[in-house]
């Protein structure tokens, strides 16, 4: 079995509080994701994946050793300031048996949406008016 290799980022988005603070609020996730200030504007600031695997980070541990699951939810729209969305945006591969990607738009008032690559098969075949079953996957 072949190892994923992905990468991951975000868009530049405004904060409500200091990104000192922000840092904070990330918890055990803050070594998993840097946060980078714009070069041209430090009121602005992306977010990195620096997991070992260059994707988001999905779980980490308390100070007790339980389990914690990362949300975007939860650690970062919190602490978007009125008015931002918050585009996170992951893709990567494992060899050439398949590359997948997925995206997410979240809203600083709690809304969100999502897509993945894969959505792509479902689409072709509504817009191609083919069933989806005579689409092969882009996979082995």
């Amino acid at each position: 079995m072949a190892d994923w290799y992905g990468a991951a980022r975000s868009n530049y988005v405004r904060l409500n509080c200091s990104v000192e603070a922000f840092r904070e609020a990330l918890g055990p996730f803050a070594s998993s994701i840097r946060v980078s200030p714009s070069g041209s504007d430090s009121s602005r600031v992306c977010l990195l994946a620096e997991t070992y695997d260059g994707g988001w980070p999905s779980l980490a541990s308390d100070d007790s050793g339980e389990d914690i699951e990362f949300s975007f939810q939860e650690y970062v729209v919190p602490y978007l300031a009125e008015g931002q969305v918050l585009i996170v945006m992951q893709s990567g591969h494992e060899k050439l048996r398949y590359v997948d990607g997925h995206a997410s738009a979240f809203a600083w008032d709690d809304r969100e949406v999502h897509l993945g690559l894969w959505d792509i098969r479902d689409l072709a075949a509504k817009t191609f008016g083919i069933p989806a079953e005579q689409i092969s996957e882009a996979s082995y």
